[in-house]
């Protein structure tokens, strides 16, 4: 799992008139924090109470969320499709990177090292350091140029094409994929349908 990608993929239906974001609040947002393992649900549950006693540190912190969510999602699909990104984006990605830095420490881990957040475990923005982290070493990871944005054209998730030969287009192929198949299906019986004389003659063979 790619903490970052996951991130930018809280809102389905991108490419469509009418997208649906998945974190409408700050509850929603710790909540997708927990589901990927930033937070346990205990913390979860905890730091949703306290946005509720915060009312106006709550905000900027969701008005921080969403910008760097956006930056991501705007980088990574320029590099998926071989576009440069916007400096504005690579502005607020920076800006979030060295924010999680003041809380990152490198630490002994077993026989090796690991990062470890130092800040207040109870700060509103923590969920957004290791997220922060998360695309700063995709953005320098040879994996980058394995990324890619679904080719449906109502869906735009971002993903890590992991086939052998890099050719994935969907991020699901039973979901996505499966759907792209049943419409091409579709449109070749329509056309079948439409031109019948096509049909009798054996143009279509």
């Amino acid at each position: 799992m790619v903490i970052c990608l996951e991130f930018a993929n809280t809102v389905d239906r991108r490419p469509t008139p009418a997208p649906v974001d998945r974190l409408t609040g700050y509850a929603d947002l710790a909540g997708w924090a927990a589901g990927v393992g930033l937070l346990s649900p205990r913390e979860a549950r905890a730091l949703a109470d306290r946005a509720r006693r915060q009312p106006a540190a709550t905000a900027e912190v969701m008005r921080q969320a969403m910008r760097a969510r956006e930056a991501i999602y705007r980088v990574i699909s320029a590099v998926a499709s071989r576009r440069p990104p916007r400096s504005a984006d690579l502005d607020v990605i920076n800006a979030a990177v060295s924010a999680a830095q003041t809380w990152s420490r490198i630490a002994p881990r077993g026989g090796g090292f690991s990062r470890q957040w130092v800040g207040n475990r109870w700060a509103l923005d923590r969920m957004l350091w290791p997220i922060a982290q998360s695309v700063e070493d995709l953005l320098t990871s040879t994996e980058l140029i394995a990324v890619r944005e679904c080719a449906a054209p109502d869906c735009g998730r971002l993903f890590i094409d992991t086939s052998r030969n890099r050719t994935r287009r969907w991020c699901d192929m039973r979901a996505c994929g499966n759907r792209a198949k049943v419409r091409r299906f579709y449109a070749r019986r329509r056309v079948r349908r439409a031109n019948p004389a096509r049909r009798r003659s054996g143009g279509g063979r």
